[in-house]
Parts: structure tokens; C-alpha cells; sequence
């Protein structure tokens, strides 16, 4: 959805902002899944997990490196090292459930 805002253009700095404002929107599903985890970890709530889950469902699908996705854009740009380390979080936070989920 990044790419439909209007976003003013020029110069190098309106790109770092708008690749910034792009990365917003995984960096805070990333943390609502921590937060979920949390929340989980301590109340044993199944509607958290599925939370957790469904956050981290979100923030890999808007990672991919796809022309329609925040991935595509950012991978392309100065935050590519932070888009990197969050896509990183994703798969060891998703595999940390996967092996949770099966014991």
C-alpha cells in the first residue's frame, strides 16, 4: 500500500524518507508479533499466538521482493541492511513457532 501514497519528489533525502516510510510498516508488525509473543508467553492465550503468527504472516509477505511490495522498494535502497535484519527476525521468530508448535 506505500506505493499508491503520493510521495513528494526530489532529491535523495525524499528518497531515504519515503524508503523509511515504507520500513515502518513491517518494523511495526515485527514489533506488535513481539509484543503478542509476550503477551503469550505469560497468559498462554491462543487468540495471542494467532496473533503473533498472523504479524509475522504480515511483515514476511510486505518483505518480499516483489515490484508491488514495500520489499521491492527498499531493497533497492539505503535501508536495505535494516530490511535484511528484519526479514532475518521474521524467519527465526517463524521457525521458533514452527518447532514450539510441534512439541
Amino acid at each position: 500500500l506505500g506505493v499508491l501514497l503520493p510521495v513528494p519528489v526530489g532529491g535523495e533525502a525524499e528518497e531515504r524518507r519515503r524508503q523509511l516510510v515504507l520500513l515502518a510498516g513491517p518494523l511495526a508488525t515485527i514489533l506488535l508479533a513481539v509484543l503478542l509473543c509476550a503477551l503469550y508467553m505469560f497468559s498462554r492465550v491462543p487468540l495471542f499466538r494467532f496473533g503473533v503468527v498472523l504479524n509475522l504472516g504480515l511483515a514476511a509477505a510486505s518483505l518480499l521482493s516483489l515490484p508491488p511490495l514495500e520489499g521491492a522498494i527498499i531493497g533497492k535502497g539505503y535501508y536495505r541492511r535494516w530490511a535484511f535484519w528484519a526479514a532475518t527476525f521474521v524467519a527465526i521468530m517463524s521457525t521458533l513457532i514452527l518447532v514450539v508448535g510441534l512439541f
